[in-house]
């Protein structure tokens, strides 16, 4: 979508107006909602260049979460940060303006505020490089859930403006440092260790029992997570720089010791991306996590099935896999 926008009007009735017409197209809705975002950019730095003049700095705008990933569904929230590169007063004054603003004109354009605060006008999330630097590091050091949380996010990092070396940089301290203390892997393995399950003993679907979402699968806990978490494990572990989850189980599969795991999981998740936004519905934000598998025909109902069979397989590999490094046994 190549588009020269005067408004952030324009741009949300072009959002809402051509939204569906991606709808069936992982590919195709995740450069839609690139675009839009970019777009989105550019029109607020514009509007804080009038206000405040241009950057102090040089910076890097990037996003996480499904969007980091390319994993998004027809509606998402926003998950975003910035590095900066030097530090000073000025600096992260005009920066978190700047990503105050832009969480303000993606939410108007349609892209609800992430509840967990991962934004650029979050001073834990908009930071110098030297800033970011201290941060990942008392993040690999504290031993905490939220610290770990924070980690897993930080590793589905993504450029969308700006030079991608500072969020590669990032990464590396963080492998680095996995390299040095390969028992914190096996903590940000137990940090997932939950897996909800999709299919009972009797190979039935295990569905939502109360609420707005009553008779559907919650397929973000029970068949997303296992893959999505597992093939970020296993990328931390190998030092693997994609952030997608098909292109992590891509790059895994060169070594032999994952090549047949990591086959019939990308099969698997390339299927699970399909059949959500086949089955899913699209009215709200949190409509993509559910879905309505009375809608499916015989066979796809037994294929889903034996894609959340696939997901516990996965990840129970990913457990032996993680234990054994931890050990010094691969």
């Amino acid at each position: 979508m190549e588009q020269s926008f005067t408004s952030f009007k324009e741009i949300k009735h072009w959002h809402d107006q051509h939204l569906l017409t991606h709808q069936f197209h992982t590919d195709e809705l995740n450069h839609f909602h690139e675009s839009i975002r970019k777009n989105i950019f550019f029109l607020t730095l514009k509007e804080v260049k009038q206000e405040y003049g241009s950057p102090p700095c040089s910076f890097t705008w990037f996003v996480v979460g499904s969007a980091g990933r390319w994993e998004q569904a027809v509606h998402s929230d926003q998950d975003h940060g910035i590095m900066f590169e030097k530090s000073g007063e000025t600096e992260e004054r005009y920066f978190l303006l700047l990503g105050k603003r832009l969480s303000e004109n993606l939410y108007s354009a349609g892209y609800p505020y992430c509840d967990g605060k991962v934004m650029s006008h979050n001073p834990v999330w908009c930071r110098s490089r030297a800033g970011w630097a201290v941060q990942v590091k008392r993040w690999l050091e504290a031993g905490t859930w939220e610290a770990f949380r924070y980690l897993h996010i930080l590793f589905d990092a993504r450029e969308v403006i700006g030079p991608s070396e500072p969020v590669r940089w990032l990464k590396r301290i963080v492998g680095e440092y996995l390299h040095e203390h390969p028992s914190l892997l096996k903590a940000l393995m137990e940090n997932m260790l939950h897996v909800e399950s999709g299919v009972g003993l009797f190979n039935h679907f295990i569905k939502v029992r109360s609420g707005p979402y009553t008779g559907s699968l919650d397929i973000k806990h029970t068949a997303f997570f296992p893959y999505v978490n597992a093939a970020r494990i296993l990328a931390m572990k190998e030092n693997i720089e994609r952030t997608a989850t098909l292109e992590r189980l891509e790059e895994l599969g060169r070594y032999e010791c994952y090549s047949q795991q990591a086959e019939r999981a990308k099969k698997n998740f390339q299927k699970l991306l399909h059949y959500r936004l086949m089955y899913s519905e699209t009215a709200r934000y949190e409509d993509a996590h559910y879905l309505y598998v009375n809608k499916m025909n015989a066979k796809e109902k037994s294929e889903l099935k034996q894609i959340i069979k696939g997901g516990k397989e996965l990840h129970r590999f990913t457990q032996e896999v993680i234990e054994r490094a931890v050990h010094y046994e691969c």
